[in-house]
């Protein structure tokens, strides 16, 4: 087998990378070889002229500065090629995959293997574009290396081992015997576990988590403290029923002395962060949350929720706190009845429509038996797991305003009324005490408001056109 391509992905400081696969930290390790396509064969000069390119084609304002490529032989072509040659083979296929860019070369010659590190600047000088290598960019350079081995008498690597090796901790220890000895990768099962119950929606909290994993994948998972947010996750052996020996194996761990007893029952342990961060807490939580929500649009789809909770889904809550992004109204019979034009949803009203319908009763009320005070409620927060509303506010509707109405018996005469939209969102705004919030919510209904009459005026243009003509 011949030599692999990996991507290290992007990286934000250049200067440090390149200082590193020129002197690497690892003692095993030494650089044996220093190569420069389009730039210079000296790191520090190399490196004021990736940034010298950087600055005249796009102003370096990128957080990526450059992306991170090895070029790896295995154990048994490492002993057979000479490092010049292997080197060669290296600058070869920069040359070929980044024909366009800065390109900095630098191979390391340990015990196990020989391999080259690719500094490649992040940004095509022809084009002026910056360059990426996502996972459709990775296959394209895998081939143009097959094609680069087969040219020097190589052979190329098969797809099975690529996808064997992304999975692997060290990725520059591209030995293939490994994968044929039938060897567990217990970090990998882990990952996969973790990956696979993430992706069922039904999975929406820590808790059905917890439970899906010691049931299907005999795995226990933990905080270190109420109050942490580091996760570790407990890989236990295939002979051992995690799951219904969970009190007892999870009590045993809970102290110093008890583990070394638990050790006979697991097969290793790892903490989120030696898994990776999208194991970590933060994700774990917020895939969560995610699934949560989905299930929410599954059900609403399936006409499972009720007003509350589709009012709640609509208001596009906080997945995290249940804060709602635009407030909802809760009216009572007497609101309900003097809106009931704008009330499609029964009791249930969106802020800006709330504001809307407030209006629209203000300017159409030509009688005072016609206006009588209400009751609302104001809702602010939802539970994100049931959609009920965690917070709110009543806030009772007087006749605070006048309003001249004609009577037949005393002709026209100004008599009390309820506010008008704009002097009772002031009202809520002082009971609420949100002010960013309540701004954001009146400016929904103005520019509403304003839509509404620039289409008015478009259509009184129209009709006073086609008049004239």
């Amino acid at each position: 087998m011949g030599a692999s391509i990996t991507s290290l992905g992007r990286k934000k400081n250049l200067s440090s990378l390149i200082q590193y696969v020129v002197n690497p930290y690892k003692d095993k390790e030494k650089c044996v070889a220093i190569t420069g396509i389009n730039c210079s064969d000296e790191p520090s000069e190399a490196i004021e002229e990736m940034n010298y390119t950087r600055r005249k084609m796009n102003g370096s304002k990128d957080i990526t500065q450059a992306y991170h490529v090895v070029h790896s032989f295995d154990k048994k072509i490492s002993k057979e090629l000479s490092k010049e040659k292997m080197h060669e083979i290296a600058v070869e296929f920069a040359e070929r995959a980044f024909p366009n860019s800065d390109v900095f070369i630098a191979s390391h010659n340990d015990k196990d293997h020989f391999h080259s590190h690719l500094v490649i600047n992040n940004l095509d000088f022809e084009t002026g574009k910056r360059i990426r290598i996502d996972p459709k960019d990775l296959e394209r350079l895998r081939k143009l290396n097959d094609e680069v081995l087969l040219e020097n008498g190589l052979e190329t690597i098969d797809n099975e081992y690529y996808e064997n090796l992304e999975k692997r901790k060290n990725i520059y220890s591209n030995d293939s015997t490994k994968l044929k000895k039938g060897q567990l990768n217990h970090q990998e099962v882990v990952q996969n576990a973790i990956e696979k119950t993430l992706e069922n929606r039904k999975v929406n909290s820590f808790e059905s988590f917890s439970e899906e994993l010691a049931k299907n994948h005999n795995i226990e998972v933990y905080r270190f403290s109420k109050n942490s947010n580091k996760l570790g996750y407990v890989l236990y052996k295939k002979e051992v029923d995690f799951y219904n020996r969970r009190e007892e194996l999870v009590a045993l761990g809970k102290n110093k002395s008890s583990r070394k007893e638990r050790e006979q029952y697991v097969e290793r342990t790892f903490s989120a962060r030696k898994l990776g961060k999208k194991y970590s807490f933060e994700q774990v939580s917020e895939q969560l949350s995610e699934n949560n929500y989905l299930t929410h649009i599954d059900n609403y789809f399936n006409g499972q929720l009720d007003s509350e909770q589709e009012m709640s889904l609509n208001s596009q809550y906080n997945k995290q706190t249940g804060e709602l992004e635009i407030p909802f109204v809760e009216l009572d019979s007497t609101a309900d009845k003097q809106f009931k034009h704008a009330n499609k949803r029964k009791k249930y009203l969106p802020y800006p429509s709330f504001l809307e319908a407030v209006d629209h009763h203000y300017s159409n009320t030509f009688a005072p038996i016609d206006d009588e005070e209400y009751e609302i409620k104001l809702h602010t927060h939802v539970h994100t797991k049931t959609l009920r509303s965690t917070k709110s506010k009543k806030i009772t509707v007087k006749k605070s305003d006048r309003k001249e109405f004609y009577l037949p018996e005393e002709g026209f005469k100004t008599c009390p009324h309820t506010p008008s939209a704009k002097q009772l969102h002031y009202q809520i705004s002082r009971v609420i005490n949100d002010d960013v919030k309540m701004y954001r919510a009146k400016n929904d209904y103005e520019f509403m408001e304003r839509m509404e009459r620039m289409v008015q005026n478009q259509q009184q243009q129209q009709q006073d056109f086609d008049m004239g003509y």
